[in-house]
């Protein structure tokens, strides 16, 4: 029998907790992520089914939760060095759970798309000196594909590098020559605030994980105060901790501090 070398893996920090003797165990068992469906009041968790592990999500899951390089993200990444029967066993836990959840998440969002709502994707890098370009190119297209094949967006923008806290009205100025080398994307954040302006039609905006917007709860406000036709925001957190949370514009206005 052959047995892998263990490998060095950049680990999101919501899926695993450190224990005191500086190994990592799963914070959540797939008891407790079904138990805190259950607390959450949106239409994609109320027909939840396991079903089996397909296996282009099952390397989908493995791509974004455990990277083989540094991401240059400490906010979500650690490093922790996992064998692949390790890594195969953590998996095996929340493997049914996690498919379901990106299949109604999925569902959901085809509702959207029924009810005429164009479904607008934005990915970022944070600024990372040590990340060459070709990395931050890789590791920006890998998010593109994700926004696509998970949330099924008809439009990509992405900035190239910038802080969470950063304004986004400044981000991306001037355009970043960097920017044409991403594949399948509509351009940056510029074009999408332009968009949002422009349109005629209701948009629903799908943003990886909650830093992947701005961690300036004013700017956020500000970007949903000024774009009436911007009726959703949704935050996939599938790869992090399970789950899908979607903000509808009346309610996020009106109790903006949620």
């Amino acid at each position: 029998m052959v047995v892998a070398e263990p490998m060095n893996y950049a680990v999101d920090k919501e899926m695993y907790a450190q224990r005191k003797d500086g190994r990592y165990s799963m914070k959540r068992t797939l008891t407790t992520l079904l138990k805190s469906l259950e607390d959450i009041d949106e239409p994609i968790f109320h027909h939840i089914r396991l079903q089996e592990l397909h296996g282009a999500q099952l390397v989908e899951f493995l791509n974004t939760v455990f990277l083989p390089t540094d991401p240059g993200n400490s906010e979500t990444y650690t490093n922790y060095t996992f064998s692949t029967a390790e890594l195969m066993q953590l998996v095996s836990n929340i493997a049914k759970d996690i498919v379901g959840r990106l299949r109604s998440y999925q569902t959901e969002l085809q509702m959207l798309c029924d009810q005429s709502l164009m479904v607008a994707g934005y990915a970022r890098k944070s600024k990372a000196t040590r990340e060459s370009d070709e990395d931050r190119v890789r590791l920006l297209q890998m998010m593109v594909s994700r926004l696509k094949k998970r949330s099924r967006v008809q439009r990509t923008y992405v900035t190239i590098s910038c802080n969470s806290k950063d304004a986004m009205i400044m981000r991306d100025m001037p355009r970043p020559e960097l920017i044409d080398k991403i594949s399948n994307i509509d351009s940056t954040i510029q074009d999408l605030l332009l968009f949002l302006k422009a349109s005629t039609k209701s948009t629903c905006l799908v943003i990886l994980d909650c830093p992947g917007l701005s961690t300036d709860p004013d700017d956020v406000y500000q970007l949903v105060c000024k774009h009436p036709k911007l009726k959703k925001v949704v935050i996939d957190q599938i790869p992090s901790n399970g789950k899908i949370t979607i903000f509808d514009r009346d309610g996020f206005l009106a109790h903006p501090e949620q």
